[in-house]
């Protein structure tokens, strides 16, 4: 799976206007259009959505019960919703992920299980326990929740590549991740998201 940099959600196909078929020219970005070698369309785009999970963004998940301000996480759900419901209409192909460990927390590091303050994965919060696979704070919120066909890659830290299935995932049947050449993503923590998601595949164009 080859990912790309992705455009700001004002470029992105919500705004560029996809033709019949679902294909879009390059759209402008910093430093070059993206993407630079070609256009983007349903048989070699994807779209991406990282981590929309309740305990980043939602009401009483792991963010909010730390104190942060949820309106800087909460930012790119109409964003994401805008492109998510263009690129649905369009027929591309939609992947979603969520952060989280196993209820034994044998995937967790140590140095990330004792991290967070006073608030830690694993403990009980008020959306179950802290980012562990199968509470309600692990899931995704439902403004962008998966319809069916859109599969959800469940891994154990920021990068969509580690210790997942995301390159062999099945997307629509036919379609799997090892056809993706390009990737438009929305994304809450986009630092630490990308960033590792990056770092995992060398082929990035």
């Amino acid at each position: 799976m080859t990912t790309s940099a992705t455009p700001s959600s004002s470029q992105t196909a919500a705004s560029a206007g996809a033709t019949p078929s679902g294909a879009l020219p390059s759209v402008a970005a910093d430093p070059y259009p993206w993407p630079f070698d070609g256009d983007f369309r349903p048989a070699n785009t994807a779209l991406v959505v990282i981590d929309m999970q309740t305990d980043f963004c939602g009401v009483g998940g792991y963010v909010d019960k730390m104190g942060y301000d949820l309106s800087l996480t909460r930012a790119p759900i109409k964003p994401i919703k805008r492109v998510l419901a263009a690129m649905r209409a369009a027929g591309y192909h939609i992947i979603h992920t969520r952060e989280g460990h196993r209820p034994d927390l044998t995937d967790c590091p140590s140095a990330k299980l004792t991290r967070g303050g006073t608030t830690f994965i694993g403990t009980e919060g008020t959306m179950g326990r802290i980012l562990v696979r199968g509470e309600k704070g692990h899931d995704i919120i439902p403004e962008l929740y998966p319809i069916d066909g859109e599969p959800i890659i469940d891994k154990p830290g920021k990068g969509a590549f580690y210790a997942t299935d995301l390159e062999r995932c099945p997307v629509d049947g036919a379609f799997t991740g090892a056809d993706v050449e390009r990737a438009i993503a929305g994304h809450v923590l986009a630092e630490a998201r990308l960033t590792g998601t990056y770092s995992l595949n060398p082929s990035v164009r």
